[in-house]
């Protein structure tokens, strides 16, 4: 039942387009770097074209690290069984009852510097919470 319910939800997502970088957490992510982006906005690759040769693929990967500049890579972990099967149905069914340890902050980040409306610099610590797993999937669907 579970099996089926995952094959199912792969599918689905597989079926939706993917988000404008405005909407992609990774590019914006990446938009939010402090280091100097690259005219023309943050590159993005596709990792699927890259040498099939691990070798060779980690000298590619390793020049890119050198250049010091943002980058979106896609295409990296389109293999994982976890991309197939992890959807949040999924998780509900395997996980629901266990306990886990959240920390919530607005955007995200924990423990950072952020900018309140009024312009003030204040350092935020995230909301934590000890909740059933299914509940925290209710919170972020």
């Amino acid at each position: 039942e579970v099996e089926a319910a995952c094959e199912e939800e792969a599918e689905e997502e597989a079926a939706e387009e993917a988000p404008a970088c405005e909407e992609d957490p990774l590019c914006s992510l990446a938009l939010s770097s402090p280091v100097p982006r690259p005219a023309g906005g943050v590159p993005r690759l596709d990792a699927t074209s890259w040498p099939r040769d691990p070798a060779l693929a980690a000298a590619q990967f390793d020049a890119l690290r050198r250049r010091r500049q943002p980058v979106v890579l896609s295409g990296c972990v389109g293999h994982w069984p976890a991309l197939r099967c992890w959807s949040h149905a999924y998780l509900r069914k395997a996980l629901g009852g266990k306990l886990v340890h959240v920390a919530c902050t607005p955007d995200g980040l924990g423990d950072a510097v952020t900018r309140t409306a009024s312009g003030e610099q204040v350092f935020v610590k995230p909301h934590e919470a000890v909740m059933p797993f299914s509940a925290f999937v209710d919170l972020i669907e």
